[in-house]
């Protein structure tokens, strides 16, 4: 139990969905149809995720606004995209999980600014724990390596870059703060970080592997505004950090492919 709140609620900068219920399924059935396309506004679960699963088939286009959410189910979401060849827009904010997603796909029909965000994933997380090993059992250790090599080979069929992953981590520039005390079966970190996300340009994000961004353009400050702010439900904007190229640099030659 602690390993999995030290994985998911702590390390990996990624609440938890809340436990489906009965009755959400009527705002389940709302949000994950098909129109002439499929539509799939919602949070990242086992359960959402398998719902759109019965209604991709394949070259269907996915039109994507999410939060995110699981890891894992993030992960199954996007196997299912690269494995069906569903084309992927997104028509709205598009955070954690739902960016992996995106990223992943083979085909994409945006046009224009696409809210795509990013943050620390299990790389990130690995690197931490292997970093301060002392804050952790053998087991818990075990865990999140197996998580980043989940996470590696996903990656690695979706001809995405780690480096991108650990880009964004850095820009956040996440402290993890030890927690004094903490109850039995409560996190024994809590994050802080100068940013909740990460936006990257065409040029960085195509050099680290995501395909057909020729239509994608930079955001104006009304689009800033309203990613920050959830098109203005939020009283108090979230800090995000809006890359510029050139800002993955050293996180490029870390991984040998500088120039």
């Amino acid at each position: 139990m602690l390993a999995g709140l030290l994985v998911t609620a702590l390390l990996l900068q990624q609440p938890a969905p809340a436990p489906p219920s009965a009755d959400d399924d009527w705002l389940r059935d709302a949000t994950i149809r098909r129109v002439d396309y499929v539509i799939f506004h919602q949070s990242i679960d086992d359960e959402n995720v398998e719902r759109v699963s019965r209604l991709l088939q394949p070259d269907d286009i996915l039109d994507l606004q999410s939060q995110g959410g699981a890891v894992r189910a993030s992960l199954h979401f996007g196997e299912l995209v690269m494995d069906r060849g569903i084309r992927v827009r997104v028509t709205g904010e598009c955070a954690s999980g739902c960016s992996l997603v995106w990223a992943a796909a083979r085909d994409r029909v945006d046009n224009g600014f696409v809210g795509a965000t990013f943050h620390g994933t299990p790389i990130s997380s690995w690197k931490w724990a292997s970093e301060n090993p002392e804050y952790f059992s053998a087991a818990e250790l075990t865990l999140i390596e197996n998580e980043n090599a989940v996470f590696r080979d996903f990656l690695a069929k979706a001809g995405l870059q780690p480096w991108l992953f650990e880009c964004a981590y850095r820009l956040q520039n996440i402290r993890q703060n030890p927690v004094l005390n903490p109850a039995p079966g409560q996190p024994r970190f809590r994050p802080e970080g100068d940013y909740t996300r990460v936006w990257f340009p065409a040029g960085i994000l195509t050099q680290a592997g995501v395909r057909g961004l020729d239509r994608y353009d930079p955001p104006n400050p009304r689009q800033r505004l309203s990613i920050e702010t959830d098109n203005g439900t939020r009283p108090t904007p979230l800090p995000v950090y809006w890359a510029s190229d050139g800002d993955c640099d050293p996180d490029i030659a870390a991984a040998g492919q500088g120039s």
